[in-house]
């Protein structure tokens, strides 16, 4: 009976010592297929499926409409912060590199958008209203070229009436 017990635990550590063994040796190939899929999303990051652009200015536009609201009420903060959300969706446009209908949308974003909100930066940087509404008008200006530019021209940006966001103060928090 105690050789019986004997034997089968040297057989349980004989079988965990095989499965540790294996299980390093097995180690550098994990690390190599981590490797070999790092490599993949490297070289296919141009495969990965392009943002929708009407989704893109679908923010784009509410984020300039929020833009102009804190500008004109000098929530520079806030502004800077709309300012941001720009500039990121710019990036995307960029760096997809996007073209629709033969046009390179993302290169008409980099030479005419990105321009216009740097414009705006240094306006938001003086945190001087009457400057950031000419910049404002200059950046709705360019966002209407762009869409004449590319066959949009029907899609003509307005500076705002009324905030479409009711629930939404636009008041500096001091």
């Amino acid at each position: 009976m105690r050789l019986s017990h004997f034997s089968i635990i040297i057989s349980i550590i004989a079988i965990a010592m095989s499965a540790y063994a294996l299980s390093e040796l097995r180690q550098p190939e994990v690390a190599q297929d981590e490797n070999a899929i790092e490599n993949d999303v490297e070289h296919s990051s141009n495969d990965l499926p392009k943002p929708e652009l009407a989704v893109l200015m679908g923010h784009n536009l509410r984020y300039v409409e929020k833009l102009y609201y804190a500008g004109q009420n000098a929530n520079w903060p806030l502004a800077d912060f709309y300012h941001h959300e720009l500039e990121e969706i710019a990036e995307e446009i960029v760096d997809a590199r996007i073209k629709e209908d033969g046009l390179d949308i993302s290169d008409f974003t980099e030479r005419m958008y990105v321009p216009a909100l740097d414009k705006m930066k240094t306006a938001l940087d003086s945190e001087d209203v009457e400057l950031f509404g000419r910049s404002y008008a200059s950046l709705v200006s360019t966002c209407n070229a762009c869409h004449v530019a590319t066959n949009h021209k029907f899609i003509r940006i307005l500076e705002p009436e009324a905030p479409s966001t009711t629930n939404q103060d636009f008041l500096p928090a001091d």
